[in-house]
C-alpha cells in the first residue's frame, strides 16, 4: 500500500468551492518503506481515478536513480519556470535504508540525498540537485552528504503566491 500523507492540489479556476467542468484535483503520495516511488493521480471524478504520472526510483540514466525510499511529503507550489508560473512539486530525495542495519555506522549515503522539483501535472523533472558528483544533470552540492526523507519548507517571502525558497 502507499501509506505516505498525501499532497493534493485543487485547481477550482472560479474559486467556487465546487468542482465543476475544467477544474482538476490531483493527488500525490509515496510509498514511504514500501518503496522508492511517487504515483500522481487524477481524481476530479471520484467514480473515475486516473494515474497521471509515476516517478520511479531506482531506474538507472534517470534523475530518480539514486532516490531512496519515498518519506518526503511532496510540497504544491507556483514557481517561476522559464518566465512561466507552473504548479510544481518539491520534495526530498528519500530515506537510505541502510541507516537499518544495526551496529553499522555510515558516514553518507548512497541514496536520497537530492533535492527534486517536478511539474505537478506532467511529473517532468524541472530542477534538481544532488550531493553526489555522479548524478549528471543535477545541481552538484558537496555538503548534501545524507539522505533527505521529510518534506522541504517552500516559502513565499512577499505573499505574492510564487516560491521564494526552498
Amino acid at each position: 500500500g502507499l501509506d505516505l500523507t498525501w499532497t493534493y492540489l485543487r485547481q477550482d479556476a472560479n474559486k467556487n468551492g465546487q468542482i465543476e467542468s475544467g477544474d482538476k484535483v490531483y493527488l500525490y503520495g509515496g510509498m514511504r518503506m514500501g518503496g522508492q516511488n511517487y504515483y500522481a493521480l487524477d481524481v476530479t471524478n471520484l467514480t473515475n481515478p486516473k494515474l497521471l504520472f509515476a516517478l520511479q526510483g531506482g531506474v538507472a540514466n534517470t534523475p530518480f536513480a539514486r532516490m531512496g525510499q519515498t518519506w518526503s511529503q511532496p510540497v504544491v507550489a507556483t514557481m517561476r519556470v522559464e518566465n512561466t508560473l507552473k504548479q510544481v512539486l518539491v520534495f526530498g530525495g528519500g530515506y537510505d535504508p541502510v541507516h537499518e542495519t544495526a551496529g553499522q555506522l555510515n558516514t553518507s549515503n548512497n541514496l536520497g540525498n537530492l533535492l527534486y522539483i517536478v511539474d505537478a501535472i506532467t511529473g517532468n523533472v524541472i530542477w534538481y540537485a544532488s550531493g553526489s558528483s555522479t548524478d549528471t544533470g543535477a545541481l552538484q552540492i558537496a555538503d548534501m552528504k545524507y539522505s533527505v526523507p521529510t518534506a522541504p519548507n517552500v516559502v513565499d517571502l512577499n505573499g505574492d503566491g510564487i516560491a521564494d525558497a526552498i
